[in-house]
């Protein structure tokens, strides 16, 4: 439970020094807490290798953050684009 581990599967090889006492964290936080610096650690490494593979930012464009704020960005901009139109000011 409390292992940080590459791609959810593959547990690294080296211990991380606790800095914190978990005796009064509930261990699901615990263990929501290392699948989350799981899924940190294995998005550096894959973004740091495809940015030695490709170019710099590579990762940046397949990464599932982007898409989503892409999207919205993408919403935000129609709706001010209709709402300018609508007002006349174009």
């Amino acid at each position: 439970m409390e292992r940080i581990k590459f791609l959810i599967v593959f547990q690294i090889p080296w211990n991380i020094p606790q800095v914190l006492d978990f005796g009064s964290i509930p261990g699901w936080i615990v263990h929501l807490s290392f699948r989350v610096y799981s899924m940190m650690f294995t998005t550096t490494v894959l973004g740091l290798v495809l940015a030695g593979i490709f170019k710099p930012r590579t990762w940046c464009t397949i990464c599932p953050v982007n898409t989503i704020s892409d999207l919205a960005l993408s919403r935000m901009k129609t709706k001010d684009n209709i709402e300018i139109k609508r007002k006349g000011i174009v």
